[in-house]
């Protein structure tokens, strides 16, 4: 018995690796080519973990097959590094000290606030109020909004949105839906002056980005607030997915068929906005920075085709596995804050506060003026 637990754990351990060198693999392909690639990528953090185990496992029991999962690893040490980063305590800190006076620096929140949580008959409230309040004490100099709403009818129109966000007089709204009574779209919120703004909209999609030019002084910044392609499970898809004790075989294949479906078109849609975007990025003629909810891991096409040669604010600054989703899909980091290799990054932040299925994302950018 123990002979054959040995040979599945040796067999086990080589299917790890496969795996997780399938998911590095897979960034570099389109979904629109080849979709299911884009699973591995997905799978990645799992991935990383179990070869991980079975690394230190075979370390342990002293058997030479951990070079195996050792191997894998290094071989995957770019996307481990993207998902996740040492302590900030172990890591090079750029301090406010260290900054010298002739560069500049702002600070820039990005934020999916799930329509301000205004489902149903829900009314503007504590709870909404919680997100201003947080936006306050952090008291960034550009706001990145997505899924950005109001409504009339809840109490909460533009003109309370703008007069709760007074200090910021210069806004970039762009409304995806419009209702009587109620608007939903994407937004940008600065402290400094929007000189150019432009709409980015996709095909076939409901989901858009924006950008702005933000003069600062006499340097210009392009700004990109980005809302890429969301997988649109509904209401059973995630009672599916958090609990599936009480549905039939026949239920689990129907609803892992639905699930499968959307993930596929989110999964194509996705890599098709990010080649749009990218071109979008390239044609700039100003330093940029990218932010926004990608719907997508950083192993994985829409990541590295965005990204390309850009900084990661998580990767630069940040630490632990920097996950940004909070809702009942397995937490992800899927929302991102990227930057010119021209600027760079002096603080990172994930908050954890509840006030949306997103966590709040911040960065501080510095650039020299000389």
């Amino acid at each position: 018995m123990k002979k054959l637990i040995h040979k599945f754990l040796v067999y086990l351990t080589y299917v790890l690796a496969v795996f997780i060198l399938l998911a590095d693999i897979s960034v570099f392909i389109s979904p629109a080519e080849v979709w299911p690639a884009a699973f591995f990528g997905l799978a990645f953090p799992y991935l990383m973990i179990l070869n991980f185990v079975f690394f230190v496992y075979w370390i342990i029991t002293r058997k030479k097959v951990f070079m195996i999962s050792l191997i894998a690893l290094l071989l995957s040490i770019n996307n481990v590094s993207h998902t996740f980063q040492p302590p900030k305590s172990n890591r090079e800190q750029i301090s406010s000290q260290g900054i010298d006076s002739a560069d500049k620096s702002m600070k820039i929140l990005t934020y999916n606030v799930q329509i301000f949580n205004l489902f149903g008959n829900s009314l503007f409230g504590d709870q909404q109020q919680k997100i201003f309040d947080f936006i306050f004490k952090v008291d960034p100099d550009i706001i990145c909004f997505q899924e950005f709403y109001v409504n009339e009818l809840k109490n909460f129109s533009i003109y309370r949105v703008n007069g709760l966000l007074k200090q910021y007089e210069h806004r970039h709204i762009v409304w995806i839906q419009k209702g009587e009574y109620s608007r939903y779209g994407i937004a940008i919120y600065s402290k400094f002056p929007l000189i150019n703004k432009e709409e980015l909209s996709f095909q076939n999609s409901s989901n858009i980005s924006i950008y702005s030019d933000v003069a600062m002084g006499y340097d210009t910044v392009r700004i990109f607030n980005n809302h890429l392609q969301s997988i649109n499970f509904d209401n059973k898809s995630y009672e599916f997915i958090t609990n599936q004790k009480t549905y039939s075989q026949s239920e689990k294949i129907r609803e892992l068929q639905n699930i499968s479906v959307r993930l596929k078109d989110a999964f194509i849609k996705r890599g098709q906005q990010a080649n749009f975007l990218a071109k979008k990025i390239d044609e700039s003629s100003y330093p940029v920075v990218v932010c926004g909810d990608f719907n997508d891991t950083p192993v994985s096409y829409t990541y590295r085709t965005i990204r390309e040669d850009m900084k990661d604010a998580f990767i630069e600054a940040g630490s632990g596995f920097g996950s940004t989703y909070g809702g009942r899909f397995p937490s992800y980091r899927i929302d991102y804050i990227l930057h010119s290799s021209s600027l760079k990054t002096q603080s990172f932040n994930t908050e954890r506060i509840k006030h949306s299925d997103h966590y709040p994302v911040m960065a501080r950018i510095f650039w020299s003026t000389e």
